[in-house]
């Protein structure tokens, strides 16, 4: 949502940090469907054409892949993403 003016992801802002009173909107540049709710259908279809970021070259194993802290450390940043769409929504080229 915009909260204050600023896109957020609503359960990681802490009330403490928001004016008084707090103001809230839907996210801009989408369809309002009602009061906050915006229909991110676009959104979705676009997001099931883009690539999976984990690829591999190799036959699947019988049980698990296993990988090292060092493999897991170099994903950290990429797979956080919720599809909140905040990041779109607040884009200026969108």
């Amino acid at each position: 949502m915009t909260i204050d003016g600023t896109n957020w992801t609503v359960c990681t802002r802490a009330m403490d940090e928001l004016s008084d009173p707090v103001t809230i909107y839907p996210l801009v540049n989408l369809p309002v469907i009602k009061n906050l709710i915006t229909d991110q259908t676009q959104l979705f279809a676009q997001h099931v054409l883009t690539e999976p970021l984990l690829k591999t070259e190799t036959p699947a194993p019988e049980h698990e892949r296993l990988q090292s802290v060092a493999q897991r450390t170099a994903l950290d940043g990429y797979y956080e993403y919720i599809m909140c769409f905040c990041c779109t929504s607040g884009c200026p080229s969108h």
